[in-house]
């Protein structure tokens, strides 16, 4: 009888487990249903769902089965009337599912396929054709270590030559990391570590062993693959970084070095490490392309600007600096607002300022200087004082050379609210003036009405800003 319960029980309780398995993964589909309506046009859905799968520790099967899910309910949607939107929808799932495929997906595909659109049963078809390549090449690489061995060194490094690798995918290309190949090819987490561990060690070698001009090869594969093993780490792995830390190359020491941190960091100080790799490429790309591409590493970057405003590393702070004197104003300006809220204004958040404008770069949005204003009114309250000066210096300076309307106006309100004295100050005085004789028509009525209002001072009761700032000196006008 006791056993007749006991058995009872634990079919009750895997039941339970397993219902709530279910209910993780449904209420993980609504959020990513949620999530990706909110996607930012610098990331794919693609990356979106790499990124949500391994946040969230799901294996490719779990993904699947929420990309399943949803695809199913855009199907649903389709039966009716023409629907653009679930068309586009399924059109977005089925993208990713030729990079996600479970037990169901195939059998998924072939109810696309008798679909009312055009549109998904193509791009069913175009699934199916993807996901049968990723599984034959699954299936060489898992048979065969070595191969899996050259497959990951061609794709990483260029290095050697693969057979599986010279197989082209249907469309675009293999994957070019560690991380991907794994993912796409469902390769376990500790046979991709030993390949990493064992290429390292064999290109190492190389490299030691290579002289002159032939070290450069083995260096840069080096190079290459430590960083690989941020996402792969076994028990060897520490000892085979230290061997790497004392290697003849400053590249891979630094590298070396690089890796530890990561791997030794919390899970908070990574997000943003591997955030600041992702400026560094895309700063990188953006200085040697031009057009459209320069642009679009442009917005990129900019994207991911204001999430490293949380960071306290000192890495961010000379990040932030390279890009604040980049040659796009936008990236120049979003680096430079992230550089002072880290620091809250202090440091020398007003020499970047200061070093920023002397390259000639203007913000391209006015709300820069409230921004400015912002963080004077968060100095203020911590009293800093020396760190309120200094800001106020630099933006008095800025106000005395700004040309564009737009922005001279909020500099103008910005020191107005923040700068006791300013707003009837000399300085302002002459600010306006400039500015007056300088824009066009329609802001001149601006700068006109607000020169109105320093007028109703008279000259001699003026504030004289110069002394306090160490300004040029004034030479005023006697009004009557």
């Amino acid at each position: 009888m006791r056993r007749v319960l006991f058995i009872a029980l634990s079919v009750v309780a895997v039941s339970l487990t397993a219902q709530q398995a279910d209910n993780d993964l449904a209420r993980l589909g609504e959020a990513f249903k949620r999530d990706i309506s909110r996607l930012p046009s610098s990331a794919t859905p693609s990356e979106f769902a790499a990124k949500f799968a391994d946040t969230h520790k799901l294996s490719g099967g779990q993904m699947a089965e929420i990309l399943e899910g949803r695809l199913r309910e855009a199907l649903l949607a389709l039966e009716g009337l023409p629907n653009p939107d679930a068309e586009e929808n399924a059109g977005v799932y089925l993208a990713m599912l030729r990079h996600w495929n479970g037990p169901g997906t195939l059998a998924l595909l072939g109810e696309c396929a008798l679909s009312k659109s055009e549109r998904v049963r193509n791009q069913a078809a175009s699934a199916r054709e993807a996901i049968s390549f990723r599984m034959s090449v699954h299936e060489q690489l898992e048979e065969d270590y070595a191969a899996l061995k050259a497959f990951t060194l061609s794709a990483v490094c260029g290095f050697g030559e693969s057979r599986i690798y010279s197989q082209k995918p249907p469309s675009g290309g293999h994957p070019r990391s560690a991380r991907g190949i794994a993912t796409v090819y469902q390769i376990p987490p500790e046979r991709m570590t030993q390949v990493l561990e064992e290429a390292v060690r064999e290109r190492l070698s190389a490299m030691e062993k290579a002289e002159g001009d032939g070290k450069a090869r083995p260096e840069n594969d080096v190079f290459t693959l430590i960083r690989q093993l941020r996402d792969f780490q076994g028990g060897g792995t520490p000892a085979l970084l230290e061997e790497c830390a004392r290697s003849t190359s400053e590249r891979v020491r630094s590298q070396s070095k690089s890796v530890r941190e990561f791997i030794n960091a919390g899970e908070g100080e990574r997000e943003v490490m591997a955030l600041e790799e992702v400026v560094r490429e895309k700063l990188s790309d953006m200085e040697k392309a031009d057009g459209r591409q320069k642009l679009k590493h442009g917005r990129d970057i900019c994207a991911i600007l204001p999430r490293l405003k949380d960071s306290r590393r000192a890495d961010t702070l000379a990040l932030l600096r390279d890009c604040a004197l980049s040659s796009n104003e936008w990236v120049c300006y979003g680096a430079v607002e992230a550089y002072i809220a880290i620091l809250g204004g202090g440091g020398d958040s007003a020499s970047l300022l200061r070093e920023v404008y002397a390259t000639g770069r203007v913000p391209q949005d006015s709300s820069f200087f409230m921004f400015l204003q912002e963080a004077i009114g968060k100095l203020k309250g911590k009293g800093s004082h020396g760190d309120v000066e200094k800001l106020h210096a630099a933006m008095l300076e800025i106000a005395q050379v700004e040309q564009e309307a737009s922005n001279a106006a909020a500099l103008d309100s910005a020191l107005c609210a923040s700068l006791e004295g300013y707003a009837e100050s000399v300085q302002r005085e002459q600010a306006l003036q400039r500015l007056r004789q300088s824009v066009d028509e329609w802001n001149r009525r601006i700068f006109d009405e607000r020169k109105a209002e320093i007028d109703k001072t008279p000259a001699g009761k003026r504030t004289d800003l110069s002394k306090r700032f160490k300004l040029p000196p004034v030479t005023q006008k006697n009004e009557e």
